[in-house]
């Protein structure tokens, strides 16, 4: 692994997950260096000329400073196991105070834990894809999910017009409209005047509670406009 490497992004874990970081990583066209725990996945990622090495948790002060870690930008760690997490994150910090350190976290509980460690990003992987997965089969509107410091989830949700005439001072006291898109332009900072249109798409940030609520509320602003 080359010594010159300078703000770069380490990636520790090559899992499932760390090769969905690893794909991403490469059509951003980012630099960046992948520390494994597998020997198997050592030789796949060597085979594809991607920097990496092998090494075991108990090795991973050694592997962090073999990976330049004084010099990288950013660490994510994806490990399964959340303490080889924390103590990536840890000895990632103590090598590179400035490093920007983010982890997953699996369980739930742990969250406060790796922040406590020195994470600066924690997502709890599972349980935000458990509440993605769960609230779009009973919204079929939600089409992102933001959560908040305290994993308070915040939906952004999409609406499709049914009648001309609806504005927007009729949708925005029921939840923020962050934008409309119009046969392909999208459209900011409407007034209360703005006139939506059928087949338009309304994309607003609500909760699973609201969603209902400015659902019922087009629907009935339809039937009256129609």
């Amino acid at each position: 692994m080359s010594k010159s490497m300078e703000n770069h992004v380490i990636v520790v874990g090559y899992s499932l997950l760390g090769k969905y970081v690893v794909e991403n990583l490469l059509k951003l066209k980012i630099e960046f260096a992948v520390i494994t725990r597998s020997r198997g996945r050592l030789e796949v990622l060597r085979s594809r000329n991607i920097p990496a090495l092998y090494a075991p948790v108990t090795h991973v002060y050694e592997a962090l400073k073999e990976a330049n870690v004084g010099k990288a930008s950013t660490l994510i760690s994806t490990l399964d196991n959340d303490g080889e997490n924390m103590l990536t994150v840890q000895t990632a910090k103590k090598l590179n105070d400035k490093i920007k350190t983010i982890s997953i976290a699996n369980d739930r509980e742990l969250v406060e834990g790796l922040r406590k460690a020195g994470a600066d990003i924690v997502i709890p992987y599972f349980e935000i894809m458990g509440q993605m997965l769960a609230t779009s089969s009973i919204s079929k509107e939600i089409a992102g999910v933001f959560f908040s410091d305290d994993l308070r989830s915040k939906y952004v949700a999409e609406f499709k017009i049914g009648a001309s005439g609806i504005t927007y001072g009729d949708l925005k006291e029921i939840c923020p409209v962050l934008m409309v898109s119009r046969s392909g332009e999208t459209i900011f900072d409407m007034k209360d005047s703005f006139q939506l249109r059928e087949g338009d798409f309304v994309y607003a940030l609500t909760d699973r509670e609201r969603v209902e609520v400015f659902r019922d509320r087009l629907n009935s602003l339809s039937k009256h406009e129609t």
